[in-house]
């Protein structure tokens, strides 16, 4: 028997009441309580004095610092542009969690940025990796000195010509081509280094890994690298010979690997992944939900007297291969699928294999691994993808914020910053928590309270019927301990 909607059971009932909007002339609240742990952190980890030592002005009316963690505080409450930092000046209960700091209108952030020379940006780059060397000591315990980067390039895109440096990408886009490395098992990123539009993906990535290596190379013994094609470059090669890392990129496909490939003595196995093999034997549910893409993908083909091609089995094979210019043999790792096809003007159902393959492969010196964990670890190289977008999405770093190349590229290195804080924080309060930037802010900033002033004290107030007052204690405890070295 079905609840009747009446007034003797309101759960089936909503009942919108009326409005009337007052501000409180004694209470401050924000909606972004949660910024107190990043508060917190910036006090613990010193960051502002670290920035402070950059030192790009002669007379300080607002110092460096201030001007920097303005754009990080823009940044972690959701601010796409430097003109988001008027909203953020206008909540004096957030502005209160920072010690009453003053926030820079936007133009004068801006101002601040276009400050910047090839000089001081990388000044600025060399405090933030400073700053990040307890982080990566931290990482180094946890993963037993063992760690895998993950590097690769985007594209910017920009609007008009007045963008200084900004040039015609290899996909066609106006913009610029920055690299990113990033700490494949976490997501945090050890560098960025910002280019113009038109250069190739691995200009300049030889010297940021002979960089960085030198960086990791104190805290981690085993370092490995993952790449794709884009790398597939003898400068990118001999970097990691010379410095010893384990690399796994994404081959070339060239007519004297082709030929390695079409050999009949070259044998093809079925990879022996014991979770793949597992997941046939799983039963899964059949939602019967119509798949539309596929459809209308099926009657696009039919229109145009085309064939619908999909793979067929996973088979893997390897064999050493030198490549001429580089006049070294290493290990090739590739994978094919026999192409199957189906031809749409016809009444059936069935598909028919063809004698062509779709072929993928990778290039390593890791000769004490199985097929399977070469390939497995490869494939897991997707996850740059989803930081890379997150970054530019979740952040909003899409935003080009200045015309001068310096003053975005420092805005690039404030962003990784800001990135970098999320991942610190994790690091101490939720170790083997990931989530990206949407979620994070759901769960850890957006969080309304409010904010009291109380000697030399400021009190965060959650409402009473606030569910999770218990974490953000237990969260603000943790970052209350002192950090081992």
């Amino acid at each position: 028997m079905t609840d009747k909607c009446t007034k003797s059971n309101p759960r089936n009932q909503v009942n919108i009441p009326f409005f009337k909007i007052e501000q409180s002339r004694k209470a401050d609240f924000t909606a972004n309580s949660g910024m107190f742990l990043i508060a917190e952190l910036v006090k613990k980890l010193g960051v502002l004095e670290k920035l402070s030592e950059l030192n790009i002005f002669q007379r300080k009316k607002i110092g460096e610092a201030v001007h920097i963690l303005t754009l990080v505080i823009n940044q972690h409450t959701g601010g796409d542009a430097i003109l988001d930092t008027q909203y953020v000046e206008k909540d004096g209960a957030l502005r209160t969690l920072f010690g009453d700091i003053h926030i820079p209108a936007p133009h004068t952030s801006g101002d601040f940025l276009e400050r910047f020379t090839e000089h001081s940006v990388e000044r600025l780059r060399r405090i933030l990796h400073k700053m990040q060397e307890k982080q990566l000591k931290r990482l180094s315990k946890r993963f037993g000195r063992k760690i895998i980067i993950s590097l690769d390039s985007t594209v910017y895109e920009v609007y008009g010509d007045c963008k200084e440096n900004s040039s015609t990408s290899y996909k066609n886009i106006f913009g610029y081509h920055p690299l990113l490395l990033h700490i494949h098992n976490t997501g945090e990123l050890l560098d960025i280094i910002f280019r113009t539009g038109s250069d190739f993906t691995s200009t300049g990535a030889d010297e940021m890994l002979r960089y960085n290596i030198e960086r990791l190379k104190s805290f981690f013994d085993e370092i490995i690298l993952l790449a794709d094609a884009g790398f597939f470059e003898k400068s990118v090669i001999d970097v990691c010979e010379e410095y010893g890392v384990n690399f796994i990129i994404t081959s070339e496909t060239n007519a004297p690997i082709r030929r390695r490939l079409t050999d009949s003595e070259l044998l093809w196995l079925m990879p022996n992944n014991e979770k793949k093999q597992g997941n046939r034997d799983t039963k899964h549910r059949d939602s019967h939900t119509f798949n539309y893409r596929l459809e209308s993908l099926k009657e696009s083909l039919k229109k145009r007297n085309k064939y619908l091609k999909i793979r067929g089995e996973l088979e893997a094979a390897e064999f050493e291969h030198t490549v001429p210019s580089w006049e070294v043999k290493y290990r090739f790792i590739y994978k094919r699928q026999r192409i199957i096809i189906k031809d749409l003007s016809r009444q059936s159902n069935l598909f028919e294999e063809t004698e062509e393959y779709f072929y993928h492969g990778y290039i390593t010196n890791i000769y004490d691994k199985p097929i399977e964990e070469i390939i497995d670890l490869i494939d897991s190289r997707g996850h740059q993808e989803n930081f890379i977008k997150d970054f530019k999405r979740g952040l909003g770093t899409v935003h080009i914020p200045t015309k001068h190349f310096f003053g975005n590229y420092a805005y690039f290195l404030i962003s990784m910053l800001a990135w970098n804080l999320k991942y610190w924080l994790l690091y101490i309060i939720e170790p083997e928590l990931q989530i990206y930037w949407k979620r994070f802010r759901y769960v850890f900033i957006k969080v309304g309270a409010q904010i009291v002033k109380s000697g030399r004290y400021v009190i965060i107030r959650f409402g009473k019927n606030f569910g999770r007052v218990d974490e953000f204690m237990k969260w603000f405890s943790c970052l209350q301990e002192p950090i081992s070295d």
